[in-house]
Parts: C-alpha cells; structure tokens; sequence
C-alpha cells in the first residue's frame, strides 16, 4: 500500500523494482532501501569531511551506522531511506559547492535536491535549512573580506533552478497534505515534533540519545575548531 505522502520518484522506483521482479520477497522490495542505508552512512563521512576533517567525518560516519531511526528506514519498504540519502547527499554537494564554487557540485546539488523533493514533501524543511546554511556561509565569506559575487550568482541560479522544478508538484503537495490521515489529530508545533521524534517506534530508545548527545558535543568542539562547518551545521 502507498500512502499519500509518496511522490513520484519513491513510487517510480516501487514500478521499476515489481517489473524486474523484484516483488517475490519482502528482502526483495526491502533492499534498496538497505542499499541506500549504508550508502548514506558513506555520505555521512564525506560531508564530515568536507565540512571539518576525516576524522570528524569517520567518527560521523559511526555515529550514522548506529542511529536506530537510520537502521529503522533501511528495512522499510517506503521512501524513507532514499529521503534521507539525497538529504545527506545534498548537504555535502552544498558544502563542496560553496567552497570551490564548482560547476560539478552544483548541478550534483540541484539534481539531488530535485529527486529529493519528489521523494517525499518532507524534503522541504531540507531545502529551507540547506538555503539558510547557504545564506550563512555566505555571509561568513563576505564577513572574512572573500569575493562572494559568483557564489552568490551560482547559488541563486542553483534554488532558483531548484524551486522552478518543483513548481509543478505544488498542487500534488496540497492534495497530499489533505487525504493524507496520518497526521489527524496532531496539531502544530510541538504536537508534531512530540510524534515523530518521541512517539515513532524506536524513536525514543537509549542509544538514540546516547547518538544525540554525541552529535552535540561535536558540534560544540566545531564550534571552536572549525567555523565554517560550524556555522553550515547550525545553520541546518
């Protein structure tokens, strides 16, 4: 069953996997997502990498493979996985991108976000957070007297590509928001942060806690070490 929240790319490749018969089986249907799971946890390290230095993007990379939400999403049959890859994806391919101002980390960018977009309508927070990091970087590079004009002119060109792609999907994501009945009864706010993030199985478990503690305390040795990726995390 697909549930309203299912944009074209997720259930595009639920097609592809039943025409290559990849349907006999729950591991069958089960695999990409498990592909795209450890896939992530490389990305995981790459964007550490880019943003600090191998070792803070080795020590992400193990903090990704015991994340009980990420190994959760890699045994679903549902686009959260590929969500969360291209999330990762996009992340890193800003990071580079704002760095070297390269024509190759862009389009990975706008393309990744694209697919990302049409994976699932959560994707927009993404989008939302990885502009304001964007925004922020920016101004951190005009603050240290750098050139800023040609990745302010690749950035705009890169979102304004971005936002013009999912223009169409707009009356789809209106439809979604209203048929979908996952989110009855939970309001606004806190309400929903409260079920995704505590009352979701698996969720509230230990070693997600233990996982998030480890994530803040990096992120308060960045903030000392490394301004930039210190700045494009909270910023995110």
């Amino acid at each position: 069953e697909v549930d309203a929240t299912h944009m074209p790319v997720s259930l595009e490749l639920s097609h592809a996997l039943v025409q290559l018969g990849f349907d006999q089986n729950v591991w069958q249907l089960r695999l990409p997502s498990a592909i795209l799971g450890v896939a992530t946890v490389l990305v995981v390290f790459f964007l550490g990498k880019e943003l600090f230095c191998k070792r803070i993007g080795l020590f992400s990379a193990l903090v990704a493979c015991v994340m009980p939400v990420l190994v959760i999403y890699s045994q679903e049959y549902r686009p959260y996985s590929l969500l969360i890859f291209l999330t990762v994806l996009s992340g890193w391919s800003l990071a580079a991108a704002l760095r070297t101002n390269g024509p190759v980390w862009w389009c990975l960018f706008v393309g990744a976000t694209i697919l990302n977009l049409y994976t699932h309508f959560v994707a927009l927070s993404a989008l939302a957070a990885l502009f304001v990091a964007a925004l922020a970087c920016t101004l951190f590079r005009l603050q240290q007297r750098e050139p800023i004009k040609p990745i302010v002119a690749s950035s705009v060109l890169a979102f304004g590509v971005i936002v013009a792609a999912y223009l169409p999907a707009v009356p789809r994501l209106d439809r979604m928001l209203q048929v979908n009945t996952k989110w009855e009864g939970v309001g606004p706010g806190w309400d929903v942060f409260s079920y995704v993030y505590v009352q979701s199985p698996g969720f509230g478990e230990w070693l997600n806690l233990v996982a998030a503690a480890l994530a803040v305390l990096g992120l308060l040795w960045a903030s000392v070490r490394f301004t930039r990726g210190f700045l494009f995390l909270v910023a995110v």
